[in-house]
């Protein structure tokens, strides 16, 4: 009796390793087109990017350029930028949200700075009508504050 049961639990133990080997095992990665045409411009038109992180969120900020000639200055193809603000908790399960800043002309200082109360300040001068200007925002898991 003692040799039978040993089988079964050699054999349970053979068959439950043959398939948990197997569902671990990862599938072939596939690529595939995506057909987002919003993604894929912005994607493809990122400029420049930059991160930021407190002990309780993290905020990505990507400058993707607009189309030619959006800056609507005189005989120019210049274009203006528009600012992606990605902020999201630390969690396992994060509050994730998605900010747009748009038709910023000539954007420079860009910088993201932690606080001490866990947000992060957003700031970068633009020209607006030739004359310079400074954009200040707070970024914190709530939202944005202008």
């Amino acid at each position: 009796m003692k040799d039978q049961n040993k089988y079964w639990v050699l054999l349970l133990l053979a068959l439950s390793s043959f398939f948990y080997n197997g569902s671990l095992q990862a599938q072939n990665p596939q690529i595939i087109k995506a057909n987002n045409n919003n993604l894929n411009y912005i994607l493809n038109n990122i400029r420049t990017s930059f991160t930021s992180e407190t002990k309780t969120i993290s905020v990505k900020l990507y400058q993707v350029s607009n189309k030619s000639g959006s800056a609507k200055q005189p005989e120019t193809d210049e274009v203006t930028d528009n600012f992606y603000v990605a902020i999201s908790e630390f969690d396992e399960q994060p509050k994730q949200m998605l900010f747009v800043i748009k038709n910023v002309y000539a954007p420079k200082n860009i910088t993201l700075s932690p606080q001490p109360d866990q947000k992060i300040k957003l700031t970068f001068v633009y020209k607006d009508k030739g004359q310079p200007k400074k954009y200040t925002a707070t970024l914190s898991s709530t939202g944005v504050e202008e």
